[in-house]
């Protein structure tokens, strides 16, 4: 843990460089405002359906597949049908790397 906390800041400040590099290369000015759910629309493959939008927005906001599913009136393995989904369509793996996408840039 103790190796974890002293890498945080360099590992943080590369994950907004690689962001901004994205969003460069995406032909967006680096100081234009776009929304995290524009985001999510731009990066997926094919596109997110909006139920897909919302679970991810809702991951975003730290939310458990329990919480989400109580959200949205659905059970919890229709949300992980979603989340796979989501991890198909965006090309990642884990929700950690969807946090590293979606970076809320300042």
């Amino acid at each position: 843990m103790g190796w974890l906390c002293m890498f945080t800041p360099w590992l943080l400040l590369m994950t907004k460089l690689a962001a901004t590099l994205q969003i460069a290369t995406a032909g967006i000015a680096p100081n234009q405002e776009i929304s995290l759910e524009a985001q999510l629309r731009h990066y997926a493959n094919p596109p997110l359906t909006d139920r897909e939008v919302q679970v991810a927005m809702l991951m975003l906001a730290g939310d458990s597949t329990k919480a989400i599913a109580i959200r949205l009136s659905i059970s919890p393995e229709t949300v992980k049908v979603h989340r796979r989904n989501l991890y198909e369509k965006l090309g990642v793996s884990s929700q950690v790397e969807i946090f590293t996408i979606f970076m809320i840039r300042k």
